[in-house]
């Protein structure tokens, strides 16, 4: 019996990531016939070696050779990814996919620096404020001096 089982997981995934809807969304990305993503998911036929070049294409950043053989991760760390919109634009770039660990640290470290900027704000907040009492004192001394 065939066993696609990382082909199911990355359906999973892709549900769970928000990348699809469902199945039948998957289904359409790939452009597949729902018969066919249906056969694969119940283990009835092995995963056509057209779908790897569709799925490649509608969701660059899954590492076919995973799919295909369990070598390395599912998600690739870095995936060139092609975007057109529109009849002029086109814009191609590598993109980066971060542990979770790694984004946790970053926000942590982000939320830190906002922290600190927020008090040097009321630190410059409060320093403002000594300015703005200067200048009416001076402004006071200014007008006692020139009324006497």
């Amino acid at each position: 019996m065939i066993d696609n089982q990382r082909f199911r997981q990355m359906v999973e995934y892709l549900k769970k990531s928000r990348h699809i809807r469902n199945q039948q969304d998957f289904t359409e990305r790939v452009g597949s016939d729902k018969a066919t993503i249906s056969q694969v998911m119940n283990n009835r036929i092995a995963v056509p070696k057209v779908l790897y070049f569709s799925i490649a294409e509608a969701f660059p950043f899954i590492s076919i050779e995973w799919l295909k053989n369990g070598d390395g991760e599912m998600l690739q760390s870095h995936y060139t990814q092609n975007v057109t919109s529109g009849e002029n634009f086109s814009q191609t770039g590598n993109v980066t996919v971060l542990a979770p660990a790694t984004l946790n640290k970053a926000f942590e470290e982000i939320a830190a620096q906002r922290k600190l900027t927020e008090q040097a704000l009321e630190r410059l907040s409060v320093s403002q404020q000594q300015i703005t009492v200067c200048q009416q004192q001076i402004t006071e001394l200014i007008q006692r001096v020139t009324n006497n």
